[in-house]
């Protein structure tokens, strides 16, 4: 079998067996485009050996000049589907079966935004709107001032900020909600995340859920075509492109010297959470991560915390009064 071939069935087996989403399926369908670019047009799926491997792994560092972590998921991905057609007895053995490739990814640590600039973001449409304070965004206000495209945009940008910090939940997780996965009488929301994992994340202040009920009332009559939570100022499906934009416009809006994303958000619900005292197994069920190890990353502690933490519990303080 040719690779390309091999590539194209095994995406159709993505999409239509395994019925991965839409989002990893076009992860995947880059990813692989790359190794078939690389292969040729001719290459056997048999000819795709260790040696071609280790030639891959060089070609993407040095001539793409990809980060470690990008590398990491494309070789992720071609293990993945050459497992598939070994499992399916196409291939005798997959060539990374024993086979000594392991690419080590740099130590970093997920951005979080403080506080004060986490105020500042989520105030940012708000202001935009006319208001002072977010204590202004009544029924009535919002009715009044989202009649115009632009209203109801900034309306959507403060909802995503608002859901996406208060449960953690991933952008592409937000913008697969339907308002039927919201029971705003118990402030649950019922999640679609990874790998058609379900879980539940919460909306534990009223003025949270206040938010989405008017948020809803509004869009209700301006929807098109689509029975999404978030939409766009013309009534289409919010995709996860536009919840990028809108929160890129707040953080911009903000006069954020840095650039702000919604996994930002993510980031910080969880560091603020294990900062607050919440134990990290809670915070691993919020966050729908599969290994505690995941979610280790978020219980880093900055210097200045570290400073404080101990300047307030340390005896010596006692002992030289």
């Amino acid at each position: 079998m040719i690779l390309s071939k091999a590539i194209e069935h095994y995406l159709n087996v993505c999409a239509h067996t395994k019925k991965l989403a839409e989002h990893t399926l076009r992860a995947y369908a880059i990813d692989l485009t790359v190794l078939n670019q690389f292969a040729g047009p001719e290459r056997k799926l048999t000819a795709c050996d260790r040696v071609f491997f280790h030639d891959y792994v060089s070609f993407l560092f040095n001539e793409c000049e990809l980060k470690e972590a990008t590398v990491k998921r494309r070789i992720a991905c071609a293990k993945a589907m050459f497992r598939w057609f070994e499992l399916e007895e196409v291939l005798p053995e997959s060539p990374f079966r024993k086979m000594a490739l392991s690419i080590r990814l740099p130590t970093s640590l997920p951005k979080s935004l403080p506080k004060r600039d986490l105020r500042k973001l989520l105030l940012a449409p708000i202001k935009e709107l006319g208001l002072e304070k977010r204590g202004d965004l009544n029924r009535n206000v919002i009715a009044s001032r989202t009649s115009t495209q632009k209203g109801l945009r900034l309306l959507t940008a403060i909802v995503s900020l608002e859901v996406l910090f208060t449960t953690g939940m991933r952008v592409a997780e937000l913008c697969a909600l339907k308002p039927s996965d919201l029971n705003l009488s118990d402030g649950v929301v019922h999640v679609h995340g990874k790998g058609q994992r379900q879980r539940i994340v919460f909306l534990p202040y009223a003025q949270t859920r206040e938010l989405i009920r008017n948020y809803l009332a509004v869009t209700q009559n301006k929807k098109l075509s689509s029975d999404s939570f978030l939409i766009t100022s013309l009534g289409t499906a919010s995709d996860t492109q536009h919840v990028r934009i809108l929160i890129r416009e707040a953080g911009l809006s903000a006069n954020l010297n840095y650039r702000v994303t919604p996994h930002m958000l993510r980031h910080s619900a969880a560091t603020h959470l294990i900062g607050n005292g919440v134990d990290i197994r809670f915070v691993q069920k919020l966050l729908g991560h599969q290994s505690i190890t995941t979610t280790q990353i978020y219980t880093h502690v900055t210097e200045s915390t570290l400073k404080r933490m101990i300047t307030k519990g340390h005896p010596m303080k006692e002992l030289i009064c």
